[in-house]
């Protein structure tokens, strides 16, 4: 899996902390053009015409352009350039690498940003020592429909082994965190 550098990018000047120094230092983010079932854009774009009129728009089941995102006030060329296809673009109409998308979405949602080059939004990749490699927004969030659909919890962890699952009852009164230690005892 190729990563992408962050180093070097203006968006470190978005992830400043309160005095000016960079909140969590330099990361890199992994790649998702090889994840993309609809890539390269251009393949089938190249061949249509630029439509810039906000619309319904009429493609195949599964085509990633149902676009649920921003209560109706951004349209496909908010985010994507409509020069080439193959890229996106910020709020200054300045091309973006697809796999840099992250820069993209700082446009509106800078806050989430900064938690999320921080360390307290999104996922780390592989470790949580050493190299910082991100998952970038769209691992998580589809851009064009980004709320998180709700899922089912997962099953408890197993219990360890040696260690016995707690049962309900008496003995497990006085492993109740939430009471004091004294408070089962007769100290009359």
């Amino acid at each position: 899996m190729t990563a992408v550098s962050a180093l070097g990018d203006t968006d470190q000047d978005v992830n400043r902390g309160d005095g000016g120094e960079l909140a969590a230092g330099p990361f890199a983010v992994d790649a998702r053009v090889d994840k993309l079932f609809f890539y390269p854009c251009n393949d089938c774009h190249a061949f249509m015409d630029t439509n810039k009129s906000v619309r319904e728009l009429d493609v195949e089941e599964g085509h990633p352009a149902q676009l649920a995102h921003g209560s109706g006030l951004i349209w496909c060329f908010s985010c994507h350039d409509e020069s080439d296809y193959d890229r996106l673009r910020n709020l200054r109409a300045e091309p973006i690498d697809i796999d840099r998308g992250y820069q993209v979405c700082i446009g509106c949602h800078s806050q989430k940003y900064r938690d999320w080059a921080g360390g307290a939004h999104g996922k780390r990749v592989a470790n949580w020592r050493g190299e910082r490699r991100l998952y970038s927004c769209v691992e998580c969030h589809n851009p064009h429909q980004p709320p998180i659909e709700p899922r089912a919890p997962q099953p408890p962890p197993p219990v360890r082994a040696g260690l016995e699952p707690m049962i309900p009852g008496d003995d497990y009164q006085s492993h109740d965190p939430r009471r004091p230690e004294w408070e089962h005892l007769d100290v009359r």
